[in-house]
């Protein structure tokens, strides 16, 4: 697990004071977070996220793991859900975690995500069952 927290595994990167390991999906979606050499993609630089965020709780694994856990916020300006962007994938719900097409991160709780970004809906099948679907 990365000293940001959220699940095992993903891209893992040295931090800049090297003590520690740091998702570089959590550098990429905490806005106080960032990768110090880009060409190399490393070390990242943890060090100005703000106490507030470390002290937010995942909503998803309801996990708190002070003094470095920083889960981010939906991105709707009027919700109090904090998520790692790791549990958010794992989750099972639809959550939406993307680049936009400026490059800028984007983080919804699955009740705020933006119609444009929702997933289409499957279509139940009309009409007459098929012979596979009778047996």
């Amino acid at each position: 697990v990365g000293v940001l927290g959220g699940n095992a595994g993903g891209a893992m990167k040295r931090t800049a004071d090297a003590k520690h390991h740091a998702h570089l999906a959590c550098v990429i979606w905490i806005p106080e977070a960032h990768v110090v050499n880009t060409a190399e993609m490393a070390p990242v630089e943890i060090r100005h996220i703000p106490w507030q965020r470390q002290k937010l709780k995942c909503f998803v694994c309801k996990v708190k793991e002070a003094p470095f856990d920083a889960p981010v916020q939906c991105y709707d300006s009027n919700c109090v859900r904090s998520f790692h962007v790791g549990c958010a994938r794992g989750s099972g719900e639809e959550y939406f975690i993307a680049i936009s097409e400026n490059a800028e991160p984007l983080a919804y709780c699955p009740r705020h995500v933006p119609e444009e970004y929702k997933k289409p809906k499957e279509k139940k099948k009309k009409g007459r069952p098929s012979k596979t679907e009778e047996e």
